[in-house]
Order: C-alpha cells, then sequence, then structure tokens
C-alpha cells in the first residue's frame, strides 16, 4: 500500500465522517433517520479515494480496505470530538429543552415516547455528556469505518 495514498484517504474520509455526524443539525437529523451515512460512509469513501490516488495498485485486499476504514474512523473521531465540544460550548451544554424544540422543529419529537425524552432530560442534564459522546466517538467510528471500508471493497474494487 502506498502510504501518501492511505493517509489521505483516510484523512478526507475521517474529514467527511465527522462533518456529516458532528455538524449540529446534520448529525440529528442523521440520527433520527437512523442514516448514520456518514459513519460508515467515510469508509467507503476513503477506499474510492484511494482508489482514485493510486490507480497502479491491481487489487485492494479486505484487510486493506478495512486498515483505510479504521482509520477514517479513527481521524473522524478525533475530529468529531473537537466538533463536538466546540459546538456544546457554544451553545452552553444544550439543555434538554432546547434540544426538544431543536427536534420539534425537525419534526422528529412525535415518534418518541416518554421514555425516550427522560434519557434525553438525564444526558442533557448532566456535565459529562461532552466525555461519553467522545467515548462513543472512540468506539463507534471505528467500527462503522471498517465497514464502510469493508463495503467500498466490494462496491469500488472489482476483480
Amino acid at each position: 500500500m502506498n502510504t501518501k495514498s492511505l493517509l489521505l484517504a483516510a484523512g478526507l474520509g475521517g474529514v467527511a465522517m465527522a462533518l456529516l455526524t458532528d455538524i449540529p443539525l446534520v448529525g440529528i437529523l442523521g440520527s433520527c433517520c437512523c442514516l448514520w451515512v456518514g459513519l460508515w460512509g467515510g469508509g467507503i469513501l476513503s477506499v474510492w479515494i484511494y482508489r482514485q490516488s493510486d490507480k497502479t495498485q491491481p487489487a485492494l485486499s479486505v484487510g486493506q480496505g478495512v486498515l483505510l476504514g479504521l482509520l477514517a474512523g479513527l481521524v473522524g473521531a478525533v475530529l468529531g470530538s473537537i466538533l463536538g465540544g466546540v459546538f456544546s460550548l457554544i451553545s452552553g451544554g444544550i439543555s434538554s429543552a432546547a434540544y426538544m424544540d431543536y427536534l420539534n422543529q425537525a419534526g422528529m419529537s412525535q415518534y418518541m415516547d416518554s421514555s425516550t425524552q427522560q434519557i434525553i432530560d438525564q444526558v442533557a442534564s448532566t456535565g459529562s455528556n461532552i466525555l461519553v459522546s467522545t467515548l462513543c466517538k472512540f468506539v463507534l467510528y471505528p467500527v462503522f469505518g471498517m465497514i464502510g471500508g469493508l463495503i467500498g471493497t466490494a462496491l469500488i474494487w472489482k476483480k
């Protein structure tokens, strides 16, 4: 594998992953609709970018595609944690009422039951939501990135 192309592809895939999932309105819509395209899409994008930047390589193995997705997930987790922390500080640690207002404006609150609203109240009321979010990102982003790398290898790198 070409190291320069690998790092470029993983970096750009991770940036796309962080932007699609951690910008507040885009992330809320993606989570409510269970699209999460930003998570596994970053892995697919990294495989596609690697393919475009290194056309001399005849094939990409499944392990190499998974590695690209893993690296994109790690980059996405780092950038997503930074973006999430910045947006949380800008919004002053969004309150559960403000979060519910966002969901009402998006038309998503009608699909939530009272237990989901209680969970939102508990998470939003604690000061540790940035820490919990960061820990979740360092688990979920690499896993979904690897899945995206696997899918991207199967779709993009046909033999």
